[in-house]
């Protein structure tokens, strides 16, 4: 929300939406058509490509393969849109491509909802955090929110603008007891193979966000 109290103008995102429950929208301009006080992040392609190389290639062959990128649930769950030679592997020159593509948008925060369902029922009451992969560094912010009723979450950072900046980030979802037990299992949470990119080019987002445990 705006300093005058007024809510920020939504500036659509080129994406087909296929979904009632997913909203993706740029936030881009304040209430009264100024500009927004955000900026896009200063992304820096090579250095966060090189990053992910150093972190996750453990073979040490210059590529992220199907096991490696186990460690990085994001880019794992990105891969087609990622590896151009559709050799199966990402290498630093795809990762790079990839950042550069979101960097070349120029959003600062894009506006996103996801849905979280066991079998066909909703999971109600849970947690969904996008947390940063390590590899983009500190440009990125933790977004999170809670599902409703029919399991639909809309995902922000915690501040008066709201949105999700666009990058790669692990996915997190919890869940607790009235005694404080973890109802979810671990897998999606503190062992995640959850993971997404958040850009207004992301094929998952533009057919809807499910999470389905």
């Amino acid at each position: 929300m705006s300093s005058n109290g007024m809510a920020p103008k939504l500036v659509p995102a080129r994406v087909i939406l296929a979904a009632s429950f997913v909203v993706i929208m740029v936030l881009a301009c304040g209430c009264s058509g100024r500009p927004s006080r955000l900026k896009a992040p200063k992304f820096d392609p090579d250095g966060a490509a090189e990053s992910a190389l150093s972190l996750y290639d453990t073979s040490g062959d210059g590529q992220l393969d199907e096991d490696e990128l186990k460690a990085c649930p994001a880019l794992g769950n990105a891969i087609q849109e990622i590896d151009t030679n559709g050799d199966g592997s990402l290498d630093q020159a795809e990762i790079e491509q990839r950042i550069a593509f979101i960097a070349a948008t120029k959003t600062a925060r894009t506006a996103l909802a996801c849905r979280v369902i066991k079998g066909r029922r909703p999971i109600v009451g849970a947690t969904v955090r996008f947390v940063p992969e390590e590899f983009m560094g500190d440009i990125l912010s933790e977004a999170s929110g809670q599902t409703n009723e029919s399991g639909r979450a809309t995902i922000h950072i915690q501040d008066q603008m709201g949105g999700v900046t666009p990058g790669f980030y692990k996915v997190e979802i919890t869940r607790k007891s009235s005694s404080g037990k973890e109802l979810i299992d671990k897998k999606y949470n503190t062992e995640t193979i959850l993971g997404q990119e958040v850009t207004d080019g992301s094929i998952a987002l533009a057919s809807g966000l499910v999470f389905e445990l």
